[in-house]
Order: C-alpha cells, then structure tokens, then sequence
C-alpha cells in the first residue's frame, strides 16, 4: 500500500512537471479542448449544494456545511499533499511552496470569500429594495467562530517556534473532530418550503429524499475529484496564454488556491441567490476552519511519515524567515476576520476592510522592489515590506474591532449555552 501510495504521487509530481513544460508551447487554438473541466466543477458544485440542502434537515445545518467545505477542499488537500511530498525528495526546491499553496489559500478563503458573501447579498438585496448593511449569524454559529479561535491563537504558537511536526498533527486534528462533533450533536433544521430540484425532493418520501441526498454527494463529489485536477492545469495554461507566465510561488500561493477554491466560490454564490446570506457565510468559514486546522495537520503527518519510508528518520518542517512572515500575516488576517464574527455578525466596513486589505497584496511582488529602491526598512529583515506591513495593521484594526464591539461579544455566552443545550445534555436531537 505504502509503494501504491508512492507511486500515485510521483506520477501526479511528474504529471505536473510535465504541465509546466507544455504552457511554453501553449497556443490558442488549443483553448476550447481544455474548457470541459469548467462545465463539470459549475454542475458538481451545484449538486453538493443540492445535497446540502436537503441534507441540513437530517442533520445540524452546521454539520451539513461542514461535510460540504470538507468535500470541496479536498481539490486542495490533493495539491498540498503533492507538494508536500515533493518536499521530501527536494526540500530546496518545494519546501517554500508548502507554506505558500496552504498560506494563500487560507488568506484567500478570508480576503475574498468572506467578502464576496456580502457583496453578492448587497447586490440581491438591492434588487429586492432591502439594501443589506450586515450578515448576522444564528446563535449556533458561535461554534464556527470559536473553532476558528483556536487554530488561529495555536497558528501564533507555530509561528513562534518556527516548525511544523506531528504533535501540530494531533492537536489541530484533535480541533477539527471535536468541531465535528459538536456540530453532530447540533439539531437538524425545522423544515421549510423550498424552491427549485431541492423544493422538489423535500416533497418526495423520505426515503426519496436519502437517496436523493446520498446521490448528488457522491456523483458531486466523484465529479470534482476527476475534474478538478485538469481544470486547475488547463487553467493555468490558459492563464499564461492571457498574462504570461509568472513566478512558480506566486502560481502556488494566489492562482493555484483560487481554482483549487472555485467550488467553495460557486455554492457561496448559490446560496446567496437564493437570499441564504448565513449559510454562504458559514460555508466560507467551516472550508477556513477545516483547511485552518485539518489541511495544516496533514502536512506533517505526510512529511514526517514519508521522511521515515524513504530515508528512515523523523523530520519535521522548519520556516525560514520569510515562511515565518507569510504564516504570520496568515495567522493575523485570520484573528481580524474573527475578531469581526465574534459578535455573530459582520458590517459592511468589516468586509471592505477584509477584501481591500487582501486586494493589495496582490501587487505585492511590484510594490516591494520600489520600495526597496527607496530606502524603506525591512521589519523582519525578509524584504516583503507589504507583507510586514500589513502584520501591523491587521493587529491594529483587530484592536480598533474589538474596542468598537466590545458589548457586543456574545459568541462565547453562545457557545457555552449551545453547549449545555445540545452537546452535555441527553435530550432529542431535534428542534
């Protein structure tokens, strides 16, 4: 099993190799033979959303979402798990991707995600003469929000000692099976009338509607899988033809994690159209929190435990000083953006300040050499004066949220009364 295991990942390593010595020859003639895989995402996305409707009446709405992100990320667990395994073979050459693909598309999640439920809501909400000014959150969200604490105060603890081994495997692992089990114990949703295929089934027996569930998880889920893989290849090849080609670490760390994203993008936006603004929102936070806590536990436990089969020792993943900054602006983005939930709501300058302050850094590789030019000075000594930068105002404006909200910080009240309500006590399930 384990030499199984290592050959599906050498292939998948070469395969990509082998990717990246095709976009120099790419043409546009040979565009349109590499649009299927984005027909196949949009109907998979929209089939686990499907399911998760119909889902969130057989069990807590939360649950529900969170198998959802679970299964849309796996797209981005599959390209963490290859880089990470290239790192073992040639740590020089991979070791900077690891933080890079997992860094991005965490900041991604936050910086666009997040904002992108709020916009989308703004725009509906306009066309129903109801501007919407907030999102707020049910009070059984209080456990998203604190399951997004956790991992994020540990990421400073990671951050400080500068590695990443199996006891990070255990612990945020540990995060993640609790959350689940919370949500477990949550109750499912009261029923309600709803529209389009999943209105249709909810009419149907209930064992129609199992299978109908069971169904549109499975070929969603078997759809993205096969797909996702040569959507994300063809859309770089695509993207070189259009912009040219870029830097390996800005594919990994901005364009890799939006395609590996897109399905999180796509039901986000469906659940926004059918004006279910809280469910998009905690479908952006339960993909932050699983990819914040089990994506980060999986890529020691596959370094270490390949480390051992191949060269017989036990490593663990050290950062140099510029994987340090770029974990940390990861880890500071993810308190402000919790910062902004803790009062189970968020107002429209919390969004804007998530989407501008994520937009920037994106001209971060044209801003840095200008300032350099300068004269301006380094923080951490690693050049990336953005970066280092926007560590500082990410504290700052998490200071000036708290201070603002600060009656109104009721998510761990919440929580706790979730769980005395639902988790300690031994009554029903249901509402």
């Amino acid at each position: 099993m384990v030499l199984g295991v290592r050959l599906w990942l050498r292939q998948r390593a070469e395969r990509k190799v082998l990717g990246t010595v095709a976009l120099a020859g790419a043409t546009v003639e040979g565009i349109v033979p590499k649009l299927w895989p984005f027909p196949a995402v949009l109907s998979s996305a929209f089939m686990l959303a499907w399911a998760t409707e119909v889902a969130q009446f057989f069990m807590s709405r939360g649950l529900a979402l969170a198998i959802l992100a679970f299964l849309e990320v796996l797209p981005e667990f599959s390209v963490e798990a290859t880089i990470t395994y290239n790192a073992v073979e040639d740590p020089a050459k991979w070791m900077p991707m690891v933080t890079a693909n997992f860094t991005g598309a965490n900041r991604l999640l936050v910086g666009l995600g997040i904002p992108l439920v709020f916009f989308l809501g703004y725009y509906y909400s306009r066309k129903d003469k109801k501007p919407m000014s907030e999102i707020k959150l049910e009070k059984e969200g209080s456990v998203e929000v604190t399951f997004l604490l956790l991992p994020t105060l540990y990421s400073f603890f990671i951050v400080a000692r500068g590695t990443l081994n199996l006891a990070d495997t255990f612990i945020l692992g540990g995060m993640y099976a609790t959350y689940l089990y919370i949500l477990y114990k949550l109750p499912a949703e009261e029923e309600e009338e709803l529209h389009g295929i999943p209105g249709r089934v909810m009419r149907k027996s209930r064992g129609t509607q199992i299978a109908f569930m069971a169904m549109m998880f499975t070929i969603g889920t078997a759809i993205l899988i096969l797909s996702i893989e040569p959507f994300v290849e063809n859309t770089a090849e695509i993207s070189v033809l259009i912009l040219g080609a870029g830097s390996t670490y800005f594919f990994f760390q901005w364009v890799a994690p939006l395609l590996s994203e897109s399905p999180e993008l796509l039901t986000v936006s469906y659940w926004v159209k059918r004006r279910k603004t809280s469910s998009g929102l905690l479908n952006v936070i339960s993909s932050k929190v699983n990819q914040w806590s089990l994506l980060i536990a999986m890529i020691p436990a596959i370094f270490t435990t390949m480390s051992l089969i191949q060269f017989g020792v036990l490593r663990e993943i050290s950062f140099n000083p510029h994987q340090r900054v770029e974990v940390l602006l990861t880890s500071v983005q993810s308190l402000f953006a919790t910062a902004c939930l803790m009062k189970l709501r968020i107002v429209k300058w919390e969004f804007l300040a998530l989407f501008s302050l994520w937009l920037v850094q994106l001209f971060d590789p044209a801003i840095d050499p200008t300032l350099d030019k300068m004269g301006m000075v380094s923080i951490f000594g690693t050049g990336a004066f953005i970066r280092e930068l926007f560590i500082i105002v990410y504290l700052a404006v998490t200071i000036i949220d708290l201070y603002i909200y600060r009656k109104e910080l009721t998510f761990f009240d919440q929580f706790k009364k979730t769980l005395r309500l639902h988790v300690r006590s031994r009554g029903s399930r249901t509402r």
